[in-house]
Parts: structure tokens; sequence; C-alpha cells
């Protein structure tokens, strides 16, 4: 590709980061087809449902310890639906004991992928909780959220740690379900605690494929500010949902990291326009939580 006239050349490249495995060949049924119906074959498996509370950066260590607390009073009182039903699948797993166990082949089990944003008053109380990512199922939000509001509304929490805040402060929740049940309390200086919130019963599915972007790699619109290309790199970390439409599922889009808003906004506007081949199981087409990222390259040529 030559230089344009101005001398600048503006490269952006869509890095999708969408784990490759050897993928097992056949078409795709109706959306409606259940991967967990026999002939297909399911096995249950345990795991744990993971927490984290997220705090700003340069936050003091009292509203650190007061993330802390929150996230253990929201596991004392947890509780979800039961039957549990969750819409997106995203674990990968291997299970060792399996007679059709090969290299080549993974299980996969449903994740629960949800993100809301909390605004509490210095006095304690909540200002405003804001869902950022679905794991689309309502019932399933509206259980999490309102094990959440209650969790800061407990009379647990004291209130004192929250002196050295101007007005208010911004937690990040977030929820996952891993196998890893290594995964304890972060420390406190790392600004991410961490806390299982319960043990799951889940079915796993041999996975045929993952899910891909139809056009693969793709020039990307680079960013402009002030009418001009923005003389920097950029790199922009983004998770969501991949549905069995093959679309960005709405409410599942939510940001990882980003050089600045002008690169999140063309990040974004570029997962909510992409085509994609769904992942499958058994010739299911399954909704499965992925992250990709973008990588923006700003270069000057001499002319």
């Amino acid at each position: 590709m030559s230089a344009p006239r101005s001398g600048f050349l503006a490269g952006a490249t869509l890095l999708a980061v969408l784990a490759t495995l050897r993928a097992q060949t056949g078409a795709l049924t109706e959306a409606s087809c259940d991967p967990l119906a026999p002939p297909a074959r399911a096995v249950r498996g345990v795991h744990t449902l993971y927490g984290e509370m997220r705090v700003e950066r340069g936050a003091p260590a009292q509203v650190q310890r007061y993330a802390t607390l929150l996230l253990r009073a929201l596991a004392y009182r947890f509780a979800l639906p039961s039957p549990l039903k969750l819409a997106v699948w995203g674990g990968f797993g291997y299970l060792l004991d399996d007679s059709l166990h090969r290299p080549d082949s993974a299980w996969v089990y449903p994740d629960l992928p949800l993100g809301a944003f909390l605004i509490i008053n210095k006095t304690g109380t909540l200002r405003r909780l804001v869902l950022v990512q679905s794991a689309l199922v309502p019932a399933v939000d509206a259980a999490v959220l309102e094990r959440l509001r209650a969790a800061v509304d407990t009379a647990e929490l004291p209130p004192v740690l929250l002196d050295q805040v101007h007005d208010s402060v911004v937690l990040f929740f977030e929820t996952s379900i891993r196998d890893d049940s290594s995964r304890g309390l972060a420390g406190l200086d790392s600004g991410t605690i961490v806390q299982p919130l319960a043990r799951v019963q889940l079915p796993h599915v041999r996975l045929d494929r993952l899910p891909r972007a139809t056009r693969g790699s793709a020039r990307l619109d680079y960013p402009r500010r002030a009418g001009k290309p923005i003389p920097a790199d950029g790199q922009v970390r983004v998770q969501f949902t991949v549905g069995v439409d093959g679309r960005a599922a709405p409410g599942s889009l939510r940001l990882r990291d980003g050089s600045s808003p002008e690169f999140v906004e063309v990040a974004y506007e570029t997962v909510m326009r992409e085509r994609f081949e769904p992942a499958s199981s058994g010739g299911c087409p399954l909704a499965m939580v992925v992250d990709a990222s973008f990588k923006f390259e700003h270069y000057f040529q001499a002319r």
C-alpha cells in the first residue's frame, strides 16, 4: 500500500484473539438446536463462580479494605436462581478421566460474564449501580444485582473506611466461572480483590469450533482528531459475546483496556458491525464470550 501524499500512512489491524483449536467440520443447524439433547454426549462438572472488585488507581488502602469487606458480604448472602440456566459458553476444560478425550479437542462449559459499576456515597449508601455487561439471562442479572445492592446496604461495612473519599467512590464488579479453585483474595495493593461466591454444577459439551470473524483480519478506519489521523499508536482490548446469530450480542460488549476514546470508539463500531461464525458443538451453534484486541499503528514516511 503506497503512502498518501501527506506522508502519513495510517494502518490499523484487527487482531481477533479467539484461541485457535483444530476445528471439526459440519454445518450449523437452526439456532434452536440444543447442544445438550441426545445423541449429544454431555457430562457435568463442578466449578467455582468468582467475584472480582476493582478500585480506582491510587485509591487509599481504606477504600481497598472497604471493597474487600463488600465482596465478602456479597459472598455471605450470595444466591443464584435454581435451576441455574446460563446462555453464554466460555469456560474451557479437559476431562482427563474421559475415555473419549483427545489432545486436539476441548470441552466447554457455560460462563457468567456479568460486569457492573457501583458508585457509593461517602456515607456508605449506594448512589448508582450500572450494569455494563449482561449474562444475557435477565433472571441471573437481576439475582446478582439484587445481592450486590443488599451487600452495600449491610451494616457490616463501616462508612469510616470512606472518610478519605471526597464525595463518592467508584468500584467495578465482575463475575466469571473458572475451574481453578486455587484462586483466592488478591493482595490489597493489587487494586483487584477476588472472592469465591458459589460452587456451581455445569454441563460440559465437546467443542467443535470456536467463534471466528467471517472476514478475518480487516483494515480499520484510523481514528482522527481535528480532521487529522491521530499521530500515535493505539491499542484496545474488549470482551463480548458472539451470539448464535453470528453478531455481537447487545449488552455484552465491555472495554478491557483502551488508549483513548477515539480508538475505543472505532473498536466498538468494528465489533458491532462484524459478522462471525458462532462456536458450535455437535452441529449446534453456541453463544460464546470472547476477547478481542485491536492494534492501531501510525507510521510517518518521508517522501
